[in-house]
C-alpha cells in the first residue's frame, strides 16, 4: 500500500500524545483516537496499483495481387475482407502495402512480390517500422511454367567494333526445352537448341557492324510455356563512326594497339585538337609541354572533351607533374599517397538503433555491423589514429580518437554493444567531427549502417561541409533495406565511397594494409564499382609499378594498386580527365592491356570521349521502352527539327538552347523508325515490365523479415495464425491506481457510530434505574 499524501500521517503521533494526555474514559479515549488514526490515513490518499492485461482490436489488412503475373500461381478463392489491387500489366504492391499500413495495423501479402509501378517496396517497409506495423507474406510456389527472353547491352557502338551482346532468359517452374534465334538486321546469327535447369541463363554473342546508323536485334525463343508476350525481345543499336584519338607518345606501347583496335588512333604532337574526340598523353614529363600547350588542353577540356594521362618512369612524381599548370587539370597531385602507413585518422560509427535488431541472412543486422566494425579495427594499420562512436538518436563515445596499438579492448567493447532507440546519422557525424577536428593527417569517416535515419538533408549538408574541410565521409550498407540512395548521396557529398556488406574490406585497399615493401607484383583492385568506367570490368591483373599519387578532394578513386590510386577520375568544365598511373604496358603493366583486362582502357577511353556525336548539326537520343511506356525523344539541331514516327509527324517542342522534345505512346512492341531532319534512328519497344523478372520475388521475404513480419507457406494456415499475432500484439499490460480511501472511512464511521450507539443504550439504561 502506497500513499499520495503521507505527512497526514504525522499527526499521529501527536494525537497520541494528547490522548494520553487526558486519562479519564480510557475506553473512550482509545475509540476516538482510532476513530482519528482511520481519519487519517484515510486523508493520506491510501493506494495501490493493479495492472492488467487488455487484448486490444486486431488490425489485418489482407492484399491479393490480381496482375497478369499472378496467373502462374494457384491463385486461392476469394479471401474475405482481403483488398485485391492491381490488373493487367502493372502492379503497384508497394501502393498497396503502403494504404495497408496507413490503415493501421499489420498487412498479409499475397503476392509474387513484382513491383513495376508507384512506390519502393523498401521504403514502405521502413514506415512500417517507424510506425511498429508488419509487413507479412506468403511464399508463392508456381504451378505453371513460364519462359521470358531479353537482351543486354550498349546502344551506340563504334564501327566496325566487335561489340558484346547477353541474351538473358529467365524460366518459372520445370526445366525448360527451347529454340533460341537471333538476327540482326533480319539476318540469322545464332540458333541454339536450349535445356534450361537453371533459372536465369546468360548467353553471349559478339557482333560487329560494318556500317554505321541504326540497326535492329531481334531475339526469339520457340518454347511451349504460359505467356507468349515475353518469348521475344526487340533491341536497338545506333552505329557511329570510330572517334578520332589524338595519342602524344615517344614510343611504340600495348596502349596504342588496345585503342587502335577500336579507334581511329594517330600518333603525334598536340596540334589541332578540335579534330579529335580524346586526348591520350603517354609518360608525357611536365617539361616537354610548354605553358600554351597546357593551355590549349586546359580549353579543349573545359569544352567538353577528354583527357587521358598515362604514368610511367617520366610523369607525375618522376616528371614534374608536382605544382605544374599540367596538374591543375589532373584529379591527382603527384604526391605520395597518405593511404599507405602514417598520418591516417579514421572514426569509426557504429548505428545501435532499434532497426539494426532486424534479421539480415542467418544474424542480426546489429551482429554483422559489429563484425565489420571488428573486422575494420584489425585492418587498419597500427600506426593509424581511430576512434568508436555509437549512435542511435544520440552518439556515445566507445573509444575515444587515438593510436591504438593494441585493439582488443575496442574489439570487446564493440562486442558488448546493446541496441535500441531511433535513429539520427547526423548525431555520430556530429561526433566523429569533433574527434577528427585537430588532427593535421588524412581524415576518414566510416558510417556502418542500415542508412535509416531522421534528418537526411542534414547528414547531407554535413557531408558536404566536412569534405570541403578535409574529411571524407564513406559508408558501408548493412540490412535488406538498407537505404542505398541515401547511403550513396552521403558518401558522394563526402567524396567517400559507398560499399555493400560483402565489400566493405575494399577499404582496406583504401586505407592502406600494414605498410608494403617493394615487392615484384601490385594487383589491381577496382575500388568505385558503380562508376561507367567500372562497373561491368573484372580486373586479373597485377602491375609491376606506378606512380605515387594522391587523389583529389573532387575525384573518383576507381581503381588502385598496392594501396595507392591508380585510375582516378574527375570532371573539368564541360569534359573529363582520367589519370591512369601505371605505364602503357611497356614495363610494369603488360598484364592490363591483355584480354578481358584491356575493357578497362577502353571503358577509360569511352568514359573520356563522352558523346561520339558532339558537334553533329543534328542527332536524336531516344532509348528503348517497354509497351505502356512514353517515348522520350530529344533532339539536338541548330534550327526546329521535323520529328516523325513511322512517317507520321510529332509534334516537337522547344526545352532549351538547340533542344527540341517530342512523346509518343507505342500500342504495340516492335520497331519504330524516327527521324529528325536528316538524321535517322530506330527505338525498340518490348513487352510490358510486368513480364520480365517472372518468379517469386524474394526481396519481399526480405521486407517481412526486416519488419518483423512472417513468412508463412501456400500450406499453412496463415489467415488464423497472422489474426492470432496481431491479436498477441495488441496486448498491452494496462496498470490501474486503486483508491483504498474509502475502507478506513467506513471504518472510522462506523466505529463512531457503535460508539454513540453504545453510550445512548447506556444512558437509556440510567434512565430505567432513576424511573424505578
Amino acid at each position: 500500500m502506497q500513499f499520495e499524501h503521507p505527512y497526514f500521517l504525522f499527526f499521529v503521533v501527536p494525537s497520541l500524545l494528547m490522548f494520553y494526555y487526558f486519562k479519564r474514559k480510557r475506553a473512550l479515549l482509545l475509540s476516538r483516537f482510532t476513530i482519528v488514526v482511520m481519519v487519517l490515513l484515510a486523508a493520506a490518499g491510501p493506494f495501490e496499483t493493479r495492472g492488467s492485461i487488455v487484448e486490444g482490436d486486431a488490425r489485418i489488412s489482407i492484399l491479393v495481387d490480381n496482375s497478369s503475373s499472378m496467373e502462374l500461381y494457384g491463385v486461392p478463392g476469394r479471401i474475405p475482407n482481403a483488398t485485391y489491387f492491381s490488373s493487367g500489366s502493372r502492379t503497384a504492391l508497394g501502393d498497396a502495402a503502403f494504404q495497408g499500413i496507413a490503415a493501421g495495423g499489420d498487412v498479409l501479402i499475397f503476392s509474387d512480390g513484382s513491383n513495376n509501378y508507384g512506390r519502393e517496396l523498401a521504403d514502405v517497409a521502413m514506415i512500417a517500422r517507424r510506425i511498429n506495423a508488419t509487413i507479412s507474406a506468403v511464399a508463392l510456389t508456381p504451378e505453371k511454367n513460364d519462359v521470358g527472353v531479353r537482351i543486354e547491352g550498349n546502344k551506340k557502338v563504334l564501327l566496325d567494333s566487335e561489340n558484346e551482346y547477353r541474351i538473358i532468359v529467365e524460366k518459372v517452374g520445370s526445366d525448360s526445352s527451347y529454340v533460341l534465334e537471333v538476327s540482326v538486321d533480319g539476318r540469322a546469327v545464332l540458333s541454339q537448341n536450349v535445356v534450361q535447369k537453371e533459372k536465369i541463363k546468360t548467353i553471349p554473342f559478339k557482333h560487329a557492324f560494318n556500317s554505321g546508323g541504326a540497326h535492329e536485334i531481334e531475339a526469339r525463343i520457340t518454347v511451349h510455356d504460359h505467356f507468349a508476350e515475353n518469348n521475344v525481345f526487340y533491341k536497338s543499336v545506333y552505329v557511329v563512326p570510330k572517334p578520332r584519338i589524338l595519342l602524344v607518345s615517344e614510343r611504340d606501347s600495348p596502349l596504342a594497339k588496345v585503342l587502335s583496335e577500336i579507334y581511329d588512333v594517330e600518333i603525334s604532337n598536340l596540334r589541332n585538337l578540335k579534330n579529335y574526340a580524346a586526348v591520350f598523353l603517354d609518360d608525357i614529363p611536365a617539361s616537354k609541354l610548354s605553358k600554351e600547350d597546357v593551355a590549349l588542353l586546359r580549353e579543349y577540356v573545359a569544352e567538353g572533351n577528354g583527357l587521358v594521362v598515362v604514368g610511367g618512369s617520366n610523369s607525375y612524381e618522376k616528371g614534374g607533374y608536382r605544382d605544374s599548370l599540367l596538374e591543375t587539370l589532373l584529379p591527382v597531385k603527384s604526391i605520395k599517397s597518405q593511404t599507405i602507413g602514417k598520418g591516417i585518422g579514421v572514426v569509426i560509427a557504429i548505428d545501435i538503433s532499434g532497426s539494426t535488431q532486424a534479421l539480415f541472412g542467418e544474424a542480426t543486422k546489429a551482429d554483422v555491423e559489429k563484425a565489420i566494425a571488428v573486422g575494420l579495427l584489425r585492418d587498419l594499420n597500427k600506426e593509424d589514429f581511430l576512434g568508436v562512436v555509437a549512435f542511435n538518436s544520440d552518439s556515445y563515445i566507445v573509444a575515444p580518437f587515438d593510436m591504438y596499438p593494441d585493439r582488443k579492448e575496442v574489439e570487446e567493447k564493440v562486442a558488448r554493444l546493446r541496441f535500441g532507440g531511433g535513429t539520427i546519422v547526423y548525431s555520430a557525424q556530429i561526433m566523429a567531427d569533433i574527434m577528427l577536428s585537430n588532427f593535421s593527417g588524412s581524415r576518414n569517416f566510416i558510417l556502418i549502417s542500415d542508412g535509416v535515419t531522421a534528418y537526411p538533408e542534414v547528414s547531407l549538408e554535413r557531408a558536404k561541409s566536412t569534405a570541403a574541410r578535409g574529411i571524407r565521409t564513406y559508408a558501408v550498407g548493412v540490412g535488406y533495406d538498407t537505404n542505398e540512395a541515401f547511403m550513396q548521396q552521403l558518401t558522394s557529398a563526402g567524396n567517400g565511397l559507398y560499399f555493400k556488406p560483402e565489400e566493405y574490406q575494399r577499404l582496406k585497399i583504401v586505407f592502406g594494409e600494414e605498410e608494403i615493401e617493394e615487392r615484384e607484383a601490385y594487383p589491381l583492385a577496382i575500388i568505385t564499382k558503380n562508376h561507367f568506367i567500372t562497373q561491368n570490368v573484372a580486373l586479373n591483373a597485377s602491375v609491376y609499378g606506378f606512380n605515387e599519387v594522391t587523389a583529389k578532394t573532387n575525384a573518383q578513386l576507381l581503381a588502385a594498386a598496392g594501396g595507392s590510386p591508380a585510375v582516378t577520375a574527375w570532371r573539368f568544365g564541360l569534359g573529363r580527365v582520367v589519370s591512369l598511373t601505371t605505364d602503357s604496358g611497356a614495363k610494369w603493366s603488360s598484364q592490363l592491356y591483355s584480354g578481358e583486362n584491356s575493357k578497362l582502357i577502353s571503358a577509360i577511353a569511352n568514359w573520356a570521349i563522352g558523346d561520339p556525336e558532339k558537334g553533329r548539326e543534328t542527332k536524336i537520343d531516344v532509348e528503348d521502352v517497354r509497351l505502356g511506356e512514353a517515348l522520350n525523344i530529344a533532339a539536338t539541331s541548330s534550327k526546329p527539327p521535323k520529328i516523325s514516327m513511322n512517317g507520321a509527324q510529332l509534334r516537337a517542342a522547344a526545352s532549351g538552347v538547340n533542344l527540341y522534345h517530342a512523346t509518343f505512346t507505342p500500342d504495340k512492341p516492335g520497331f519504330y523508325r524516327i527521324t529528325a531532319n536528316s538524321y535517322a534512328d530506330v527505338v525498340a519497344v518490348n513487352y510490358p515490365v510486368e513480364f520480365m523478372n517472372m518468379g517469386f520475388n524474394e526481396e519481399l521475404l526480405r521486407i517481412a523479415e526486416a519488419t518483423g513480419g512472417r513468412v508463412y507457406s501456400p500450406n499453412e494456415n496463415y489467415l488464423e495464425e497472422i489474426t492470432r499475432l496481431a491479436k498477441a500484439r495488441t496486448r498491452r499490460t494496462v496498470v490501474e491506481k486503486v483508491d483504498l480511501s474509502l475502507p478506513f472511512l467506513i471504518a472510522a464511521f462506523a466505529l463512531f457510530f457503535f460508539e454513540v450507539a453504545v453510550r445512548r443504550i447506556r444512558e437509556i439504561r440510567r434512565g430505567a434505574k432513576k424511573f424505578k
